[in-house]
């Protein structure tokens, strides 16, 4: 999910597949928010955001394809989830590509 671009990220066709669903939700592009801001302010930020969108309830995790922060952490979270081989991304004017199935 694009952290500056939100609510594109969330297209009406994408809830509709991960409604209801257990997800890791990875927030891209924190490495271009001020140095100051600090990322549990962001982390709950995003989890407001994600209520409003159909109560979506999920740990957000913070990352940059950028500089590589939080993808560690994102490994991790895969690896102890058991997380299915599905991955999602939503690219500009919300077109969505997918890979995998949701089961």
């Amino acid at each position: 999910m694009d952290l500056l671009d939100f609510e594109a990220s969330l297209p009406s066709e994408l809830l509709r597949l991960i409604s209801g669903k257990p997800m890791i939700l990875a927030v891209n592009k924190v490495d271009l928010l001020p140095e100051q801001t600090p990322l549990t302010e962001i982390e709950h930020w995003v989890r407001r955001r994600l209520r409003a969108h159909q109560g979506l309830r999920t740990e957000p995790l913070l990352i940059s394809a950028l500089t590589g922060h939080g993808f560690i952490a994102l490994a991790q979270l895969l690896e102890k989830n058991g997380a299915q081989d599905f991955v999602c991304r939503c690219k500009q004017r919300r077109q969505i590509q997918c890979a995998g199935a949701l089961t």
